[in-house]
């Protein structure tokens, strides 16, 4: 008899690790994931389509990209083992290609900007992964940051095809709402109200800190960018307990804990859950909710504690 309810934060953990069996096999046993399992089900293994396009050259591409990503998502592949899969499925496209590199992944970008898209291509750890709009805007935007003010381009997407394997497998519930660019970030606009702390803190000061980052350290890994940016949201809210309670469910019921740098936002949760409930609560993980009530404070100054440290040793000259 089932007893345990859906749970949003369990749900995003499970995917984030781009697993689809894992997924189902938690949605089949808690009240309320039925259905989700459904449509899931219908799209993984009955054969539908969900991504759609107007050009039919796009179209035909979009039905070649979904292939994969149930191939991979449901078999539990190595990022090299998609990049093989890509080459050979889509050597019909390109056929002088030989090798799978960011020359194959530019090629794939422009020909679907030939057709009238915005396109970006490359790995979201640890699948290959698509994301693809129809329009954009860019304005530039001010952001206060720990060590000081950036200035950034803030680039707004719209007419979204697709918004990568995370969200593909979450059916749209979580996956990126952004990203980082070489001059400040891009964002979904239907992801966020623009007046809420999830777009000021969760997008832009996450995406600036990324902005940051990359400028200070070029050589800085993306479990790294990750935790320094989740540390960084922490810092700003109001109220931190919320999200990093958000990350203490994520890593319940998750055995092998996401402690592998390939699965950087996953990686990144559990080091910040894991030394945040050891600061505070002198234990791995506390999971009863209850105790986090009333150390919003704490979290926030123990989050600035961890950045500066993290700062140090990374040699930065700013603290």
């Amino acid at each position: 008899m089932m007893t345990e309810r859906f749970n949003k934060q369990i749900f995003h953990g499970l995917c984030c690790k781009g697993d689809y069996n894992q997924v189902m096999a938690y949605l089949n046993r808690v009240i309320g994931g039925k259905r989700l399992a459904v449509k899931l089900k219908g799209i993984f293994k009955n054969g539908e389509y969900v991504l759609k396009s107007k050009n039919l050259e796009v179209s035909e591409f979009l039905r070649v990209y979904e292939d994969y990503l149930k191939w991979a998502l449901v078999n539990g592949v190595t990022t090299d083992q998609c990049k093989e899969y890509l080459l050979d499925k889509l050597s019909y496209l390109f056929p002088n290609v030989t090798k799978y590199d960011s020359d194959f992944e530019n090629m794939i970008m422009k020909y679907l900007e030939e057709r009238g898209y915005f396109a970006l291509f490359g790995t979201t750890a640890p699948y290959p992964d698509l994301y693809l709009w129809k329009r954009q805007t860019i304005r530039k935007m001010p952001v206060e940051l720990p060590y000081g003010m950036v200035n950034i381009d803030v680039c707004v997407m719209k007419g979204v095809v697709t918004k990568g394997w995370l969200s593909y497998l979450s059916l749209g519930k979580t996956g990126t709402g952004g990203w980082v660019t070489p001059t400040g970030t891009n964002y979904f606009a239907k992801s966020y109200n623009t007046f809420s702390p999830s777009f000021k803190i969760g997008l832009l000061k996450h995406e600036a800190q990324h902005f940051y980052d990359k400028q200070h350290y070029p050589d800085i890994e993306s479990a790294d960018l990750e935790y320094r940016a989740k540390l960084v949201e922490l810092i700003y809210y109001k109220n931190p307990e919320p999200m990093l309670y958000h990350l203490v469910l994520g890593m319940m019921g998750d055995e092998d804990g996401n402690d592998c740098k390939t699965n950087p936002h996953g990686h990144a949760n559990r080091r910040i859950a894991t030394e945040l409930s050891m600061r505070l609560f002198g234990k791995e993980l506390e999971t009863n909710r209850s105790l986090w009530k009333g150390q919003g404070n704490k979290i926030s100054v123990a989050a600035r504690e961890l950045l500066d440290e993290n700062t140090s040793n990374l040699g930065d000259c700013t603290i």
